[in-house]
């Protein structure tokens, strides 16, 4: 049973690697779209990425000193997991509270993820359809992200299965701010370089829905 138990958890590397996904691809999708705004509201551009790359620092600070806690807290507690960990803390009635707030996190969390996800999804078909994203089903696409994507992935008994794809996700988003950190140096987002009207164009799950 020890053994089936075991092969069916995630180990420490496939744990991390959906993290990362998570993190950068949320970073990736969600931090423009802030800077934007922040831009939008009086900011010049370089203030805007100035203050956009101090709270992504600040709050992976704390990202990581909460992950340090929670495993400090399991090798005081000799516990193998969170709950248990808080449990043996502060007793199993306050630990009901906390796994509440717990869920709640999680709960947000899939809330904005389906919106991510099903804004990126009519943002990419919008573009490679030629048309404008008003004019897609943008409710049905999200009932269709929480249908095909989200209840499969709640079902789960765990996220070692997902591993594999966390590994692509991460070498996908590296290999594209690599890209655009190469386009950005030779010029060719300038405005007088080849994909200047491209980058032009807005995503749909910005401030400013229309093309410029």
């Amino acid at each position: 049973r020890g053994a089936a138990a075991s092969s069916s958890t995630s180990s420490v590397m496939q744990t991390s690697l959906n993290l990362i996904k998570n993190i950068a691809g949320f970073g990736a999708l969600c931090l423009p779209a802030g800077i934007e705004r922040l831009s939008d509201s009086g900011l010049s551009s370089n203030e805007a990425l100035g203050l956009g790359v101090a709270l992504l620092l600040l709050f992976g600070v704390l990202n990581a000193w909460s992950f340090l806690l929670i495993g400090a807290a399991c090798a005081q507690t000799e516990t193998e997991t969170y709950s248990a960990a808080v449990t043996a803390t502060v007793g199993p009635k306050l630990a009901r509270a906390v796994m509440l707030s717990s869920i709640f996190i999680c709960a947000t969390a899939a809330v904005g993820c389906q919106v991510v996800i099903s804004a990126t999804l009519t943002d990419v078909l919008a573009f490679a359809l030629h048309t404008p994203f008003e004019a897609l089903p943008r409710r049905g696409l999200q009932l269709l992200v929480v249908v095909l994507v989200l209840l499969p992935l709640c079902q789960l008994p765990s996220l070692k299965p997902l591993a594999p794809a966390s590994l692509f996700g991460v070498l996908g988003t590296a290999a594209t701010a690599l890209c655009i950190v190469v386009r950005w140096l030779d010029g060719s987002y300038a405005p007088e370089g080849i994909y200047f009207e491209d980058v032009r164009w807005t995503p749909a799950f910005s401030s400013h829905p229309h093309p410029h």
